[in-house]
């Protein structure tokens, strides 16, 4: 197996511990098991769990950025779309959950585990900062007033809603109604 080979399946394997036991049960020479090596081996590909986490992260994030690229273009082509219906379609994409391929379970795992460890939080703060830069960027090319208003409260609005979504009093399809009205009126 490749080096390049070998860091990817380390990282699915430690994504499937994370997944599986969340941010506590992932160690070392618990991934290093799962991959069917040593431990030094590991550690020659990662050094440390920080390092492996920084990866881990680099890659959840940017299937984020992908999943929502792509359905970006997907929703963009559609030129029949009034403002409000395409707001309502990107709300419909960032917030339904698991539907694009983003598992919002490890998103919270990540963020615990950045709360612990300070240079896993630069880097999950390095791709907020740019994740808020990117739907500014597409919200922009809607709604050109506010778009980074518009980016900062569905970044945040998208992190708080993948937490409690069950315990909310309106329905997913009410919640979207709502945001879309606010986000029209900014």
């Amino acid at each position: 197996m490749s080096k390049k080979n070998t860091k990817d399946y380390i990282l699915t394997e430690a994504m499937q511990i994370l997944k599986n036991e969340g941010s506590c049960g992932v160690s070392m020479r618990k991934v290093a098991c799962a991959c069917d090596i040593s431990l030094s081996n590991l550690q020659y590909h990662y050094t440390n769990k920080t390092i492996l986490f920084q990866e881990l992260t680099a890659q959840f994030f940017k299937q984020c950025e992908e999943n929502l690229l792509k359905e970006w273009e997907i929703l963009s082509s559609d030129k029949s779309l009034s403002t409000e219906e395409f707001i309502s379609k990107l709300l419909i994409i960032l917030l339904e959950d698991d539907e694009n391929g983003i598992d919002y379970y490890l998103y919270r795992e990540i963020w615990a585990l950045s709360l612990r460890d300070p240079e896993l939080a630069d880097s999950v703060n390095t791709f907020y900062r740019r994740y808020v830069e990117l739907i500014a960027k597409l919200v922009g090319q809607v709604k050109q007033s506010s778009p980074e208003k518009v980016a900062s409260l569905l970044v945040s609005f998208q992190e708080g809603y993948s937490i409690v979504r069950n315990a909310m009093p309106l329905d997913f399809k009410k919640t979207i109604e709502m945001l879309t009205k606010i986000i029209i009126n900014l």
